[in-house]
Protein backbone atom coordinates (compact mmCIF):
# COMPACT_ATOMS: atom_id res chain seq x y z
CA UNK A 1 0.00 0.00 0.00
CA UNK A 2 1.31 3.45 -0.84
CA UNK A 3 2.21 6.07 1.76
CA UNK A 4 -0.76 8.20 0.65
CA UNK A 5 -3.14 5.42 1.69
CA UNK A 6 -1.47 5.09 5.08
CA UNK A 7 -1.89 8.82 5.58
CA UNK A 8 -5.61 8.51 4.92
CA UNK A 9 -5.81 5.61 7.36
CA UNK A 10 -3.88 7.55 9.99
CA UNK A 11 -6.28 10.47 9.73
CA UNK A 12 -9.23 8.11 10.02
CA UNK A 13 -7.68 6.37 13.00
CA UNK A 14 -7.18 9.59 14.90
CA UNK A 15 -10.78 10.58 14.30
CA UNK A 16 -12.11 7.22 15.42
CA UNK A 17 -9.91 6.89 18.49
CA UNK A 18 -10.71 10.28 19.95
CA UNK A 19 -14.27 9.40 20.86
CA UNK A 20 -15.46 12.88 21.82
CA UNK A 21 -15.25 15.75 19.36
CA UNK A 22 -17.69 17.87 21.37
CA UNK A 23 -14.67 19.23 23.21
CA UNK A 24 -12.88 21.63 20.87
CA UNK A 25 -9.55 21.02 22.60
CA UNK A 26 -9.80 17.30 21.84
CA UNK A 27 -10.53 18.11 18.21
CA UNK A 28 -7.44 20.32 18.06
CA UNK A 29 -5.30 17.66 19.72
CA UNK A 30 -6.58 15.01 17.27
CA UNK A 31 -5.93 17.25 14.27
CA UNK A 32 -2.44 18.12 15.48
CA UNK A 33 -1.62 14.48 16.16
CA UNK A 34 -2.84 13.50 12.68
CA UNK A 35 -0.61 16.08 11.04
CA UNK A 36 2.35 15.02 13.19
CA UNK A 37 1.73 11.31 12.47
CA UNK A 38 1.49 11.90 8.71
CA UNK A 39 4.72 13.87 8.70
CA UNK A 40 6.47 11.26 10.84
CA UNK A 41 5.31 8.45 8.55
CA UNK A 42 6.53 10.21 5.40
CA UNK A 43 9.89 11.17 6.92
CA UNK A 44 10.66 7.87 8.69
CA UNK A 45 8.91 5.18 6.66
CA UNK A 46 6.39 2.53 7.57
CA UNK A 47 8.45 0.29 9.86
CA UNK A 48 9.82 3.05 12.06
CA UNK A 49 6.52 4.94 12.15
CA UNK A 50 4.47 1.87 13.07
CA UNK A 51 6.91 0.92 15.83
CA UNK A 52 6.66 4.47 17.20
CA UNK A 53 2.85 4.57 16.91
CA UNK A 54 2.71 1.33 18.94
CA UNK A 55 4.68 2.87 21.82
CA UNK A 56 2.60 4.58 24.52
CA UNK A 57 5.65 6.54 25.61
CA UNK A 58 5.69 8.75 22.50
CA UNK A 59 3.91 11.88 21.33
CA UNK A 60 1.50 9.65 19.41
CA UNK A 61 -0.27 8.55 22.59
CA UNK A 62 -2.15 11.24 24.49
CA UNK A 63 -3.48 9.75 27.71
CA UNK A 64 -5.09 13.02 28.82
CA UNK A 65 -7.40 13.19 25.79
CA UNK A 66 -7.55 9.42 25.17
CA UNK A 67 -6.02 9.85 21.72
CA UNK A 68 -3.66 7.54 19.92
CA UNK A 69 -2.70 6.74 16.37
CA UNK A 70 -3.74 3.50 14.80
CA UNK A 71 -3.38 2.46 11.19
CA UNK A 72 -5.72 0.23 9.21
CA UNK A 73 -5.10 -1.33 5.84
CA UNK A 74 -7.79 -1.33 3.16
CA UNK A 75 -9.10 -4.69 4.42
CA UNK A 76 -9.68 -3.43 7.97
CA UNK A 77 -6.61 -5.01 9.58
CA UNK A 78 -5.05 -2.96 12.36
CA UNK A 79 -1.38 -2.56 11.44
CA UNK A 80 -0.31 -0.18 14.19
CA UNK A 81 -1.99 1.04 17.36
CA UNK A 82 -1.31 2.77 20.63
CA UNK A 83 -3.29 -0.11 22.09
CA UNK A 84 -0.99 -3.04 21.25
CA UNK A 85 -3.66 -5.67 21.90
CA UNK A 86 -5.51 -4.38 18.85
CA UNK A 87 -2.68 -5.02 16.37
CA UNK A 88 -3.63 -7.75 13.92
CA UNK A 89 -7.36 -7.52 14.57
CA UNK A 90 -9.59 -7.13 11.55
CA UNK A 91 -12.27 -4.59 12.43
CA UNK A 92 -14.45 -5.65 9.50
CA UNK A 93 -14.86 -9.11 11.05
CA UNK A 94 -18.40 -9.43 12.46
CA UNK A 95 -17.01 -11.36 15.45
CA UNK A 96 -14.83 -8.35 16.31
CA UNK A 97 -17.94 -6.16 16.36
CA UNK A 98 -19.66 -8.61 18.70
CA UNK A 99 -16.62 -8.55 21.01
CA UNK A 100 -16.80 -4.76 21.24
CA UNK A 101 -20.51 -4.85 22.12
CA UNK A 102 -19.95 -7.57 24.72
CA UNK A 103 -17.09 -5.66 26.39
CA UNK A 104 -18.84 -2.27 26.42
Amino acid sequence: MKIKNYIKMTALSIALSSGAFADYNVFDAARDMTIKANTYLIENGRDTAFKTFNDKGTDFYDKKNNLYVFVLDADGNILASGEKDAIGINISDPLYSLDICKNS
